[in-house]
């Protein structure tokens, strides 16, 4: 037999027929064959195919309604109107809960996408001990200072490495401030501090400024302004120091019934508050101060508010302060007679109760080319200051959803930081508990939301084009606290508006 009409299989020569019957069988293999291929390449999107998936969500097996979970989710966007369907329709409990599910999913990824050309602007994200205390993220030339948990924390501008980090235990550190190349400390055991900002190390503190012990500070050109408890009179004062002369300026007695409040330097003055007596009967009083003397130079009264004034800000025309349960009234008094010139109460009609009483939004506020931004809640008001009139207000929420939570839950714990654009426009940032937002401050309109969760009361500080941050995660069990991270970010030059 030629070999050509044989073919060999373990040694057994066998003749090839070809029956009708054989030739149908084979032409029904390929044909199945095909089929099964077409069916693989069609689309993941195939409505039956979602169909069934959808209906095995609700089977009896819990490894089986997870596979089909899986499955939706790997097939994407092209499942949705299904689903959405399934979720609202469904006589199957477990199919709409897992329904449910998806669409959060599903929404998370896509905003993801969505927030791609936003999150490609992060420089760094690094692990902190705890939360910022006191509020503050200090910017200092190549470096971010703040207190972290019991640390002092000194970081590099572009990187995010620790510089240096020093342990501070003992009295809460109530005053933390820049001076040349230091970092000035006010409120621990050793009185006021002088740190070398780029080393970490101490430096020593002339005689006539090592007994300070007081609360909060501010630092101005080299020098200190700040209530101080002088132990060796039983008694509170007010004090100036010259860190570089390492003397004492002046040392004054403050105002009959003074707490121990905090004096703010805002525009060439001191200014503190004061508050007497009792409900109605109470009197809130600001007292501007020239900070060559620490004389006072008036004293503005109101009688019978709810609590006193917070937030200073001043220009060279007025200073601005907020007073009233929650700070909801403003007033501007005239910087040179401490008279009155306009009195707003801020429009909170349909604002977010959350039924916190006394809750203050902390920080200055911030001030840029006559308008003044003021954060309540949830609600960001830009005011006029020439006018005192409401230029817009906007209630922050919008992007807490995709996350599973309302958006009415969101709420600012810290005012607004403010920053001039290359164009001549203006924006203002505000941290609120799920992210970061930009306003434009002419019109109102939110440019940009940056979703970071568990935001910190810590105001938001802009140096050099880049906003720093930062947030603390809620805590995975009982037992843990939560990790506290600092963000740098780069502040987007060009921006469109959503809404």
């Amino acid at each position: 037999m030629p070999a050509s009409e044989t073919t060999n299989i373990t040694n057994v020569k066998l003749k090839p027929t070809w029956s009708v019957t054989s030739i149908f069988m084979a032409m029904l293999l390929i044909a199945t064959s095909a089929g099964r291929y077409a069916h693989a390449e069609q689309p993941q999107g195939d409505e039956a195919k979602i169909a069934g998936l959808i209906q095995q969500l609700g089977e009896n097996l819990f490894k089986g309604r997870e596979i089909a979970q899986a499955e939706l989710l790997k097939i994407g966007s092209p499942i949705r109107k299904q689903v959405e369907d399934a979720a609202q329709n469904s006589d199957n409990a477990e199919i709409v809960a897992r329904c449910k599910a998806i669409l959060v999913e599903l929404d998370k990824r896509e905003y993801a996408e969505k927030l791609k050309p936003l999150t490609k602007n992060f420089l760094w994200k690094t692990k902190i001990p705890g939360p910022i205390d006191y509020g503050k993220i200090t910017p200092f030339e190549n470096g971010v200072c703040c207190f972290s948990g019991k640390s002092l924390i000194m970081l590099d501008a572009k990187t995010g490495k620790v510089t240096w980090k020093t342990e501070k235990i003992g009295r809460s550190y109530l005053g933390l401030g820049m001076s040349g190349n230091a970092v000035i400390l006010l409120g621990g055991s050793k009185g006021l501090e002088k740190i070398n900002a780029k080393t970490g190390k101490d430096e020593q503190v002339p005689k006539p400024l090592s007994f300070a012990h007081g609360t909060l500070m501010e630092v101005v050109d080299g020098k200190v302004f700040g209530p101080v408890y002088q132990r060796s009179h039983s008694k509170w004062m007010y004090k100036a120091l010259d860190l570089d002369a390492g003397k004492e300026l002046w040392c004054i007695d403050p105002p009959k019934g003074f707490n121990g409040r905090p004096l703010f330097a805002r525009g060439g003055m001191l200014y503190t508050t004061l508050r007497t007596g009792k409900g109605k009967e109470a009197t809130m009083e600001l007292i501007a101060m020239d900070p060559a003397s620490g004389k006072p130079t008036w004293t503005f009264s109101r009688q019978g508010s709810h609590d006193g004034f917070y937030d200073i800000a001043a220009n060279t025309d007025a200073v601005f302060c907020r007073r009233g349960n929650s700070g909801t009234i403003l007033n501007a008094i005239d910087r040179q007679s401490g008279k009155l010139i306009w009195e707003l109460k801020l429009d909170m009609k349909g604002a977010a109760n959350y039924d916190v009483e006394g809750f203050m939004s902390t920080g200055a506020m911030p001030l840029l080319d006559g308008k003044l931004c003021i954060t309540v809640f949830n609600r960001l008001f830009c005011i006029n200051t020439k006018t005192g009139k409401e230029c817009w207000h906007s209630d922050i929420k919008g992007i807490a959803l995709p996350l599973g939570i309302e958006p009415d839950d969101d709420i600012a714990f810290s005012q607004a930081a403010m920053m001039k654009n290359p164009d001549g426009s203006a924006t203002a940032y505000i941290a609120s508990i799920n992210g970061l937002y930009a306003y434009d401050i002419n019109t109102g309109k939110q440019l940009w939301t940056l979703p970071v969760t568990g935001m910190s009361p810590t105001r938001p500080v802009i140096e050099n084009g880049v906003i720093y941050f930062s947030n603390t995660q809620a805590a995975t069990n009982l037992y843990e606290s939560g990790l506290t991270f600092l963000h740098a970010y780069r502040i987007p030059v060009i921006i469109k508006p959503e809404r």
